[in-house]
């Protein structure tokens, strides 16, 4: 894949946390916030009801903006 690359792809158990690093990344140790922790049980159970409730569009491999509905 050429680093320039955009693609989306929808969400799912292997880029989950590509959407909670576009929402959370702007905080020091995103990765251990309560929050966060919090957010990625409630769109682990969306998915499993509204699969695919997420989009993230990518930037050769890095998270660079999502849509959600």
């Amino acid at each position: 894949m050429h680093p320039d690359e955009f693609r989306i792809m929808p969400i799912g158990p292997g880029n989950l946390t590509d959407r909670l690093e576009v929402c959370w990344s702007h905080l020091d140790d995103w990765r251990n916030h309560t929050l966060v922790q919090e957010n990625r049980e409630w769109l682990e159970e969306v998915n499993k009801l509204f699969s695919p409730s997420t989009f993230i569009a990518y930037e050769g491999n890095r998270p660079v903006g999502m849509i959600e509905f």
